[in-house]
């Protein structure tokens, strides 16, 4: 989980400890994982607990103005239900995808079809949401729900409103869409080179087991000092091989990963900063 929230003082009691320990618990279940649909669904169960835990601060939080109320709605709370709906999505995928390779992949690619499709349906919400516009922000993102409500909107009616505004879900679906969308394209590639990557995986003995954040931080220093084929390798490309090496699925979530790297407030480069220490005073007491 890659969230990166400013939450103001009346926010105590979900501020930037609450995701962080979200993502710290999600960490250590891809690490510590030997099996991908187990993992996915401790993940899930994680992300349930949290999210209880936000809507019971709902149920009995004012917000301070409604801008704060709109950023929570807008920004905030799609993050992480995207999450759930993204892991939900691919805990689907995994245990419904057939064995064939060719079939393997057109059903990969029917799901893309499907997102296409949805967004389609969609594309006024979506085209507000992408387009950073502000003017229905009241409307969509605000628990001050209007009871007239349009044919269309019927559904909203069973909403709970301590917890939810009209589009706050429409919000998380896109973001989600943007995740799975990713990783269907990564498996996708994945079968294409298959056959090409095979030697890489019978001969592959090692496991990284250090935590998944620290590897995302390494390919994106080995990727800016240009060491793979002259700098020509893109980031996915080295996230893929990495990937195969180290028997960690760190292809899918690594822009997610580099944007929480660039959040950090204090030391961003903490990993990279430690292997140097590190490496430094195993040299000095070796020269003792």
């Amino acid at each position: 989980m890659f969230i990166t929230l400013f939450f103001i003082d009346s926010m105590n009691p979900f501020s930037q400890d609450f995701y962080l320990n979200l993502e710290l618990k999600i960490n250590e279940i891809q690490v510590s994982a030997t099996d991908t649909i187990d993992a996915i669904n401790k993940i899930v169960e994680v992300i349930e607990e949290k999210i209880t835990e936000l809507h019971n601060w709902l149920k009995t939080h004012s917000f301070c103005s409604q801008e704060e109320e709109i950023l929570f709605f807008k920004e905030i709370k799609p993050k992480i239900v995207a999450e759930l709906i993204y892991y939900n999505k691919m805990l689907d995928l995994e245990a419904n995808a057939p064995t064939a390779k060719k079939i393997k992949t057109k059903y990969f690619e029917d799901e893309l079809k499907e997102i296409a499709d949805y967004i389609r349906k969609n594309k006024i919400f979506y085209q507000y949401y992408r387009s950073k516009a502000t003017h229905n922000d009241s409307k969509y993102f605000t628990r001050n729900r209007s009871n007239k409500l349009r044919y269309y909107e019927s559904h909203i009616i069973n909403y709970d409103t301590r917890v939810s505004t009209s589009h706050d879900y429409n919000a998380a679906m896109i973001k989600a869409n943007d995740l799975i969308v990713n990783y269907l394209e990564s498996k996708i590639e994945q079968l294409k080179n298959k056959t090409t990557n095979q030697n890489i995986l019978t001969k592959n003995t090692m496991q990284w087991t250090g935590n998944k954040i620290d590897l995302v931080e390494l390919i994106y220093a080995l990727n800016t000092q240009k060491v793979f084929n002259n700098g020509k390798s893109d980031i996915k490309e080295i996230a893929s091989y990495f990937s195969k090496i180290f028997n960690i699925d760190v292809e899918e979530g690594i822009y997610r990963g580099y944007l929480d790297i660039k959040s950090r407030k204090i030391t961003r480069t903490k990993f990279l900063n430690s292997l140097s220490e590190n490496l430094n005073n195993r040299i000095t007491n070796e020269d003792l």
